[in-house]
């Protein structure tokens, strides 16, 4: 009687932590099928599309704790219709291909292991959760969250037999994956995949700073000339040059030199373009000076940017939230008419309940757990007013901005001088 009761145990414990989700719809379902017992090197393969293209830095270390400690956790598979191996499910291809190594090497007693098998949904979610898997425990390399995006962004497309715009996507990713990714990073990793691919292993030292502020820039600067000039195919040759000029100096020196790319594309550029250097510049300050909103343009998209990268320190905030059995947790909500960009806020929700609440009605639920985690629950309510208020300045000043270059004229404040109500309800952290 005592190994069925023990089993029993372990399968509510796997349950339980399978449903400790995001509030965010979890990529691939976390109801448990069954554990069953594998064997790791015949009945396990590694999944095909990992996210991570490179080999985890600590994987010696992983490895030797497993050797002797065995696995802190069961990993997930799941078995695509119609095939004999299951593969893993939502991370877990670094442990299981040392499991492999390790009764390579000998090691049999984890030739036979426990796993978690969870029901297969598509490929396109089976994606997804290994996205968001390998994101929260380490994140991922730039090159590596861009390719893994658009090759779902293909999935999600052939599964629903039409194209998403960037917009229609970062909405599925966020509504049916649990992912945000704001449709400017999606621009980024749109440039990445189909200007830089050809960097190769330099890639993956790419930030998406490199993107924003180096290379669509000087593209865009040549991309202007070009245009005017009808050499778009002198464009392109001159790109593919100094990319491939850049992916040699990397190899040998192990770091991107900008400078020596933006000098070796402006040449490339002019000679097929039947410019001298001196020439191309001042055709450079030229498109510059015809653009009398470009600055306002630059400025928009910086602030743009800043929005950005706020919204995805709030979704973080809210992803730390769900680490503990607190009964409660911070959702990350975009509401949709307030200007082109939406507002996000970040709001305190309790487990099976609806309705948002304010963080003073979470005390009751929070007097059961350990002060320290109390104490961070007061420092992330603290961080989530500030981002909310900064979310709110930032996106007005671009609304602003964008109002300005459509029609010429700043929007008006409310009637009598007062504040938009939006910013009266971030002063009151609501």
């Amino acid at each position: 009687m005592k190994p069925a009761s023990k089993k029993v145990d372990l399968d509510q414990m796997i349950a339980s932590r399978l449903s400790e989700r995001s509030p965010e719809p979890a990529a691939i379902e976390s109801a448990v099928t069954n554990v069953i017992t594998l064997n790791v090197r015949d009945d396990c393969r590694l999944y095909e599309r990992n996210p991570r293209t490179v080999r985890n830095e600590k994987f010696d270390e992983i490895k030797e704790s497993i050797r002797k400690r065995g696995l802190d956790q069961m990993i997930a598979v799941t078995q695509r219709p119609g095939e004999k191996q299951h593969i893993p499910a939502k991370g877990g291809n670094t442990r299981l291909e040392i499991l492999q190594e390790l009764v390579a090497e000998g090691e049999v007693r984890f030739l036979y292991m426990d796993f978690v098998k969870v029901p297969y949904r598509s490929e396109a979610a089976l994606l997804a959760a290994h996205m968001v898997e390998n994101d929260q425990r380490s994140g991922l390399l730039f090159w590596d969250a861009a390719r893994s995006t658009f090759d779902l962004k293909q999935e999600v497309e052939r599964e629903r037999g039409a194209a998403l715009s960037l917009r229609d996507f970062s909405e599925h990713l966020k509504t049916n994956e649990g992912i945000q990714a704001s449709p400017a990073l999606l621009s980024h990793y749109g440039f990445t995949m189909k200007h830089l691919a050809d960097l190769a292993c330099a890639a993956n030292h790419l930030s998406r700073r490199d993107v924003q502020d180096r290379f669509i820039p000087a593209r865009s600067r040549l991309a202007a000339i070009a245009s005017k000039l009808g050499a778009e195919d002198a464009l392109e040759e001159a790109w593919t040059l100094a990319i491939g000029h850049m992916r040699e100096n990397y190899v040998a020196t192990k770091s991107l030199d900008f400078g020596a790319f933006t000098a070796r594309l402006d040449e490339n550029f002019a000679q097929r373009a039947t410019l001298t250097v001196d020439e191309l510049q001042r055709a450079a300050l030229v498109v510059q000076a015809n653009s009398d909103k470009g600055a306002f343009r630059s400025l928009s998209r910086q602030l743009s940017e800043s929005v950005a990268q706020t919204r995805d320190a709030m979704s973080s905030l809210a992803r730390d939230t769900t680490r503990f059995d607190a009964g409660c947790y911070l959702r990350l909500v975009e509401e949709r008419g307030r200007g082109e960009m939406g507002r996000a806020r970040l709001r305190w929700c309790i487990r099976g309940q609806a309705r948002y609440v304010l963080f003073e009605a979470l005390e009751r639920a929070l007097t059961s757990l350990p002060p320290a985690v109390v104490e961070h629950f007061h420092a992330c309510e603290k961080r989530a007013m500030e981002l909310n208020v900064l979310e709110s300045v930032l996106r007005q000043a671009v609304d602003q901005l964008e109002s300005y270059l459509r029609n010429g004229a700043l929007r008006q404040k409310a009637e009598g001088g007062a504040e938009p109500p939006v910013l009266l309800q971030n002063r009151n952290g609501r």
